[in-house]
């Protein structure tokens, strides 16, 4: 005979979304979560939205150290040390019971990316060309660049480089571009180019919209 004072358990999906953490001026730590598990349903436990997971509730492979929380009923998200995750491939499981008892996970299908973290990525932001009105033939641009995470200045500066379209050298023998990052927004920077003759008089150098950083930039952590 069927015992029907038992609930059928809920069939739920779990996927596993990217995000980018934004930087805490105030803290002045890494702010956010780069890893978030959605599930179809209601999947945490009574009592621990808000609050730290249950240790095993996921298991990361390659491990790292870090903090999983329910942010909702629907949403696990993780909250590494370091305040990134390296671009790789991660494998992940699901622990037993650490989740809500009437409810059984499988992951949802998946392509081949899903489980990898995102690289590094920088965007142009706004581009200002300046003439110096004494020496016209003496001009500067000034461009920010935006990364998908807080960066090394360091780094930045040892491996920048910035091309001319043209094929016309850009700067001086010995020069180079300078870089300030905007303290309120680490992930932020200025290469202001430093001042260089014009081919000629009035006519300003074609500039590339694209700089070239290697992906294994070094990201700026909380430490």
């Amino acid at each position: 005979m069927r015992d029907t004072t038992k609930r059928a358990k809920r069939t739920l999906e779990a996927s596993v979304q990217w995000a980018h953490p934004t930087w805490n001026e105030q803290s002045q730590k890494v702010s956010g979560s780069p890893l978030v598990i959605h599930f179809s349903g209601a999947a945490a436990p009574v009592g621990l939205v808000g609050k730290p997971a249950l240790a095993g509730t996921v298991t990361v492979s390659p491990e790292v150290p870090g903090v999983w929380k329910w942010n909702s009923s629907e949403t696990l998200t993780f909250e590494p040390q370091g305040g990134w995750m390296s671009p790789r491939a991660y494998d992940f499981k699901l622990g037993a019971d650490t989740f809500a008892p009437d409810c059984n996970i499988s992951w949802r299908s998946r392509s081949w990316n899903d489980w990898r973290a995102p690289r590094l990525s920088a965007s142009f932001g706004e581009k200002n060309f300046y003439v110096d009105p004494v020496t016209p033939s003496l001009q500067q641009t000034v461009a920010t660049v935006t990364f998908s995470q807080p960066v090394s200045r360091e780094e930045i500066v040892r491996r920048l480089t910035i091309v001319n379209m043209s094929g016309t050298p850009l700067f001086a023998p010995g020069g180079k571009p300078q870089v300030i990052a905007d303290e309120k927004k680490p992930a932020a920077l200025f290469p202001p180019l430093p001042a260089h003759q014009a081919r000629r008089k009035g006519r300003p150098h074609p500039l590339s919209n694209r700089a070239r950083y290697p992906h294994h930039i070094r990201r700026r952590s909380d430490e």
